[in-house]
């Protein structure tokens, strides 16, 4: 999930659809919206911005890097099974 977006970005504040209390988990992108953290604070959202997680391997199931890199080499096999034309053995 990608961060909500506020006022003027989204024409509407995607905030507002979160409660109070509420967790918010995704892409938040805190380094490059630091703005957007004092928001989540002032509407009583807890935010979790997974692409801090650490690298490690416990952690690498909920690590964003990771999966997108997962999702990548799945992707290249099936191009490369399209372009090749014929089945894998």
């Amino acid at each position: 999930m990608q961060r909500p977006l506020l006022g003027d970005e989204a024409g509407s504040d995607e905030l507002r659809y979160l409660r109070r209390g509420g967790v918010l988990i995704g892409l938040l992108q805190p380094l490059r919206h630091p703005a957007d953290i004092e928001a989540y604070a002032i509407a009583g959202i807890t935010a979790f911005a997974i692409e801090l997680l650490p690298r490690i391997t416990r952690a690498q199931t909920m690590d964003a890097l990771s999966s997108q890199a997962n999702l990548a080499g799945y992707k290249a096999v099936l191009e490369a099974a399209d372009e090749f034309g014929r089945a894998f053995q």
